[in-house]
């Protein structure tokens, strides 16, 4: 079975960490193997290093001076990291101990780029991420989550790989250029790079056996209002659509909806909307390249993707 490097980044976290991380070593401790895990001080204002260097040992820490954000962060750790699998958890996340081997069982098949777990609230009852269903419909891309407990039970294909607790090809990851920053600060990076390795022909899947537990957004809450987290989150959509939906019908239907989208906005004074749209507008510019660049590597169209996951 291939090693894992376990990346987690934090951001003035040491209380979370404290919490979080005693389950991440046991879980390596129960998994065996050469696994290492990497805790990313993203320029921390609290005792974070000294936590790690004191009660962690074998823990090996990176720092930055400054907050370079999830996505920058972790994509200079995976280049940073010695195994073959990357894991990029939260530092808001608690895994169960047999978190880690059901998700590294699934890199025996080189077809495989990532493996998501179940993943729960932090009450542990409720579902929080993991089996993930994608559909196209009047110019929108629309995510679905199961919640039948029989297709719960079972391995299958995904949407895409929660970015907070999934399981990563190193050589994949870094050959499709990592999270992009596009989306920094947060939100839509995961389903993006699952997506894009999904046109190349890669397989993403859910690992029911694999658990994780999430105190949902205890970082994010702390650092933006509800206004800019939806800001960011619409943003973010439309740069997903616009940088990986090449099925030109699609398109078609997309342009008409942000049309009448934006007249509803203009018209009910939904100012979160417009200025969402504004700033992904943006970006057209790289946008445009990024779907030059990338679409010679897809082999998949979207309605294929789509098709393989949903009615796998």
């Amino acid at each position: 079975m291939k090693n894992a490097s376990i990346i987690i980044v934090s951001f003035n976290g040491e209380e979370l960490l404290k919490a979080n991380l005693p389950s991440v070593v046991k879980a390596v401790e129960r998994a065996g193997g050469g696994h290492e895990i990497i805790v990313v001080d993203n320029g921390s204002a609290d005792r974070t290093e000294d936590l790690i260097k004191n009660s962690f040992p074998s823990v090996k820490l990176i720092s930055h001076p400054y907050n370079l954000g999830f996505i920058a962060a972790t994509n200079d750790a995976v280049i940073e990291a010695d195994k073959e699998i990357i894991i990029t958890l939260n530092n808001d996340i608690r895994v169960d101990e047999n978190y880690l081997t059901p998700l590294l069982k699934h890199f025996e098949d080189d077809q495989v780029f990532a493996v998501t777990p179940k993943v729960y609230f932090s009450d542990g009852r409720s579902l929080n991420a993991g089996l993930k269903y994608g559909y196209l419909d009047k110019g929108r891309f629309w995510e679905v989550m199961e919640t039948d407990e029989k297709k719960l039970s079972v391995s299958r294909p995904t949407l895409y790989a929660h970015g907070g607790s999934a399981a990563f090809d190193k050589e994949k990851f870094v050959a499709l250029g990592g999270f992009d920053e596009i989306y920094a600060p947060f939100y839509q990076e995961a389903l993006d790079l699952s997506y894009r390795a999904q046109k190349r022909g890669w397989r993403v899947i859910f690992e029911p056996s694999s658990v994780a537990y999430h105190q949902h957004r205890s970082t994010v809450n702390r650092l933006y209002t509800a206004t800019q987290i939806d800001r960011i989150l619409m943003r973010n959509r439309l740069l997903f659509f616009w940088s990986n939906i090449s099925d030109i019908s699609n398109f078609t239907a997309h342009f008409s909806y942000l049309a009448d989208r934006l007249w509803q906005a203009v018209k009910s004074g939904d100012e979160t909307f417009v200025s969402a749209f504004l700033l992904a507008l943006m970006n057209l510019r790289r946008v445009i390249n990024r779907q030059r660049a990338r679409s010679p590597h897809w082999v998949r169209s979207d309605h294929e993707v789509l098709e393989s996951i949903n009615n796998a």
